[in-house]
């Protein structure tokens, strides 16, 4: 009687475990495969396994990989371009509009067909771009395959950017600004002038763009017009995180423009973080030195210049403000001696913890 109860208990177990799992004792496809290909063997054995089967095993065997990627995921997708070469098409088209094969299938046979220059029909790749229900992955790819075939136009981008997937959107606008970056700024100015207080990621693309344009060329009037929009997104920002991703881009657009309207900002910004700022003063450094050339020394500047070293002390500044010093008392501008104060406080400072720049954040 006491035995029957073990087995009925047992028994018990193994059925909750089967309503649990949907199994009893069931074969993990995925662990037995790597144990098969990679448990064992080496580099070689398994390279030669992989070209001994057809192109449909391997989709098979890509298929169990299911979303998981990885060292062991690469063997199989390189092994399906060798094989791939040889497929028609036709067929290798068909396998992507498959939705039984899985998305990491379906992406990398868009990648392997623009690496070994597969035609695709422009039209199937433009379905995937506005089909709302197909996986963002093969979207993106859609729109880099057509991309790096020189087979979307800008008109298509710029449907894209402005169009309501936002993540889409960010890719799209970043290959326009790389394909038309006159176009790129019309667009990033349209996203833009319609900011209406939520940071998307098309508006955090638009940002980036806008940036890297004022950083190339810019008037005084323009990097100022930035930066009260920009300004404006860091008071509204409402992530209670310091570092996030919204004011990361802000922050570092700014940064990356490079110019002293945009380096005063970030240093008496009380809407930026210290961790920021050191980052931004050191990729910054050449401009803040600039600012103690004879010709545009002024209070401001110097102000500013004294401020960046209590955030990020550079040995490269040491003589440029030690110049700035004796000018200082030459001129006797300094009728209360705070800011030679300031400047001895800081040259002090940068000549015990003072770091070497690298211009790069």
């Amino acid at each position: 009687m006491k035995y029957k109860r073990i087995k009925v208990l047992i028994v018990g177990v193994l059925v909750m475990s089967f309503m649990i799992t949907g199994t009893i004792f069931a074969t993990d496809k995925l662990e037995i495969f790597r144990s098969e290909y990679y448990g064992i063997k080496t580099e070689d054995e398994i390279v030669k396994k992989l070209a001994s089967k057809t192109f449909d095993e391997l989709l098979s065997e890509i298929n169990i990989f299911g979303d998981s990627t990885g060292e062991n995921f690469i063997y199989h997708a390189n092994a399906l371009r060798e094989k791939a070469g040889k497929i028609s098409n036709e067929k290798i088209q068909a396998e992507i509009l498959n939705e039984s094969n899985s998305v990491n299938t379906r992406v990398t046979l868009i990648q392997i067909s623009s690496l070994i220059d597969k035609s695709l029909d422009i039209n199937v790749m433009q379905d995937f771009i506005f089909d709302d229900k197909a996986d963002f992955e093969i979207k993106r790819n859609a729109l880099l395959y057509l991309y790096k075939e020189n087979n979307v136009s800008v008109d298509l981008i710029e449907k894209v950017s402005l169009g309501n997937d936002e993540e889409l959107a960010f890719q799209a606008i970043k290959m326009l600004n790389k394909a038309d970056p006159s176009k790129a700024i019309e667009i990033a100015d349209k996203i833009i002038h319609t900011y209406n207080g939520v940071v998307s990621e098309k508006v955090r693309a638009a940002i980036k763009v806008r940036g890297s344009q004022l950083a190339d060329s810019s008037t005084i009037d323009e990097r100022m017009k930035y930066i009260d929009f920009c300004d404006g997104i860091l008071s509204t920002n409402n992530s209670k995180e310091k570092g996030d991703i919204v004011s990361d881009t802000v922050i570092f657009s700014l940064s990356d423009i490079m110019s002293e309207e945009t380096i005063s900002y970030i240093v008496a910004s009380d809407k930026i973080d210290r961790i920021a700022k050191t980052l931004c003063v050191e990729q910054n450094y050449s401009v803040l030195r600039s600012m103690l050339i004879d010709e545009n020394i002024s209070e401001k500047n110097l102000s500013t210049v004294i401020e960046a070293m209590y955030i990020c002390p550079i040995k490269d500044m040491e003589k440029p403000l030690k110049k700035a010093m004796a000018t200082q008392m030459e001129q006797s501008s300094d009728k209360s001696g705070q800011t030679s104060e300031k400047l001895q406080d800081v040259l002090n400072l940068i000549d015990k913890s003072g770091i070497v720049a690298t211009g790069k954040y």
